[in-house]
């Protein structure tokens, strides 16, 4: 698609659900330039529904949670920038500034921030040991503090205690 008159490249911000289905579907409608997805997460794409009940609840193994192993990623050469936030856009010369001053080029840029998680705000909510279960980087945060998985009311009495 890049030879016939698409973009040089495409740049999505966001490595969420949204981000990786448009990066799926650029590959699946014949894109072949560079395709390179920036997410701030540490980890790829993976499935925060799953990641918020079933792997809690101790239904799905963790095998599940990514959307695609990292193969996939290769083999489709879609560029997967991890722990990049982007901090600016520069629509005139087509570049997104990094929190580390780095700037990636883009013939084509995506907005898929998605969502940020709501933290309550009731006392305690912001201690450590009160993780957010919708970030995968939460999540052994999570098993630390509930003990083992799969033991829904054992969580809720650990992260409630004072």
């Amino acid at each position: 698609m890049a030879a016939q008159g698409g973009p040089e490249s495409v740049v999505i911000i966001g490595g969420g659900a949204a981000g990786n289905a448009a990066a799926e579907m650029l590959r699946r409608e014949g894109y072949t330039g560079p395709v390179t997805m920036l997410s701030a997460d540490d980890s790829g794409p993976y499935d925060r529904p799953n990641l918020s009940k079933d792997f809690l609840a101790g239904t799905a193994p963790e095998e599940w949670i990514p959307l695609r192993p990292p193969e996939f990623y290769a083999d489709q050469r879609i560029e997967q920038k991890l722990g990049a936030r982007a901090t600016a856009i520069d629509a005139r010369s087509r570049e997104v500034k990094l929190a580390d001053d780095t700037r990636d080029h883009y013939g084509a840029l995506l907005l898929a921030t998605g969502a940020v998680p709501v933290r309550l705000a009731i006392p305690g909510s912001d201690l450590p040991h009160i993780p957010l279960s919708a970030d995968a980087r939460g999540q052994p945060g999570i098993d630390r503090c509930g003990g083992e998985r799969g033991s829904r009311g054992r969580h809720r009495r650990e992260l409630h205690r004072s």
